[in-house]
């Protein structure tokens, strides 16, 4: 039986698509794509394989040990996971890709799938430092001035909580420990040895020379994926300042979060047509970008994942197609315990 999950996200992308049929000019929206310059638009497609290196790169210092790592492993891994969650429901790829780099890099599973976490909280943490700095720049729509405000909250409590966290380690542990004798639950997960696999992944923070590497890569993939989306934005004539850019990003960045179909179909579209409704950008050429930079960026994925998934496959490596390396994911997760 079909899990309900993915009837709910197959739902919503039925239902943004529907949204998106009766709102956009498709006449009108052929032209749009036909008009589109080509060179704006390789200049996005160019860009990906970019930031899936620095994206690797960055993933490497979230290690305990970083250069143990190789970064030909690791993009593999990336490449593969991102296909995953491109082309397969529910979304299994950042499992995937902490299974892969357990499998083929001298870390265990639970290091690599708890640096994935830390990975996605300081993504969620850049997110929102840019919501709440994004009004000094752009009149914001009311929700999202909202949502700034709660984002800024929302991070300064996390900020907080990371630094104690890091700097009080030991009785942080000690804590855990003292959980985990007595609360069955917390006992049956490793609930210290999960909170340590977390907390190691953020020992980058007490090493002035990772923690630099850390913010100088996030500075300049964020900056990337802004500037692809100017880019894309650009491609189809919609001249809008850069800071417009970036607040779709985020957007996106969020929507994507919404069950969906494989592939964000829907989702990603209609996302970038209501973010960019208050900018005064019709639905139409809003539509035309938001194909653009999803054909660009996801096509990109399905092809480096397809090309890492062949060259395992003749490498003597996991060349079990997809689904099989999503079950051995999700069953590796299920039994994974830090060593």
């Amino acid at each position: 039986m079909m899990n309900p999950r993915i009837w709910v996200g197959v739902l919503i992308s039925v239902v943004s698509l529907v949204f998106l049929a009766l709102t956009v000019d498709f006449a009108e929206l052929g032209r749009a794509l036909s008009a589109a310059n080509p060179w704006l638009t390789l200049a996005v497609l160019a860009l990906v394989p970019v930031q899936m290196y620095l994206r690797a790169y960055r993933w490497r210092l979230f290690f305990p040990d970083p250069p143990r790592l190789s970064m030909p492993g690791l993009l593999s891994a990336l490449y593969l996971g991102y296909m995953v969650n491109t082309v397969i429901p529910l979304r299994a790829g950042e499992l995937v890709r902490a299974y892969l780099v357990g499998e083929t890099e001298r870390v265990s599973k639970s290091t690599a799938l708890a640096t994935v976490v830390v990975e996605k909280v300081l993504d969620l943490g850049t997110m929102a430092l840019l919501l709440a700095l994004l009004p000094l720049f752009l009149p914001l729509p009311g929700w999202a001035q909202a949502a700034a405000g709660v984002s800024g909250l929302v991070l300064l409590a996390a900020v907080v909580g990371l630094v104690a966290m890091v700097l009080a380690r030991g009785p942080v542990l000690g804590l855990a420990e003292r959980l985990e004798a007595r609360v069955p639950i917390v006992r049956r997960i490793g609930g210290r040895s999960l909170l340590e696999s977390f907390m190691d992944g953020f020992a980058f923070v007490g090493k002035p020379r990772l923690l630099l590497g850390v913010l100088l890569c996030s500075v300049v993939l964020w900056s990337l994926s802004a500037l692809m989306v100017w880019v894309g934005l650009l491609a189809v004539g919609i001249g809008r300042p850069f800071a417009v850019a970036v607040f779709l990003m985020v957007a996106v960045s969020l929507g994507m979060a919404v069950p969906s179909a494989p592939g964000y179909v829907g989702v990603f579209h209609s996302t970038v047509v209501v973010a960019l409704a208050p900018f005064e950008v019709d639905a139409t050429p809003a539509l035309a970008a938001a194909i653009i930079l999803h054909t660009m960026v996801f096509g990109v994925f399905v092809v480096g994942g397809l090309y890492y998934l062949v060259r395992s496959g003749q490498a003597g490596g996991p060349g079990r197609g997809l689904g099989g390396l999503v079950t051995e994911a999700r069953s590796a997760s299920k039994q994974v315990h830090p060593h």
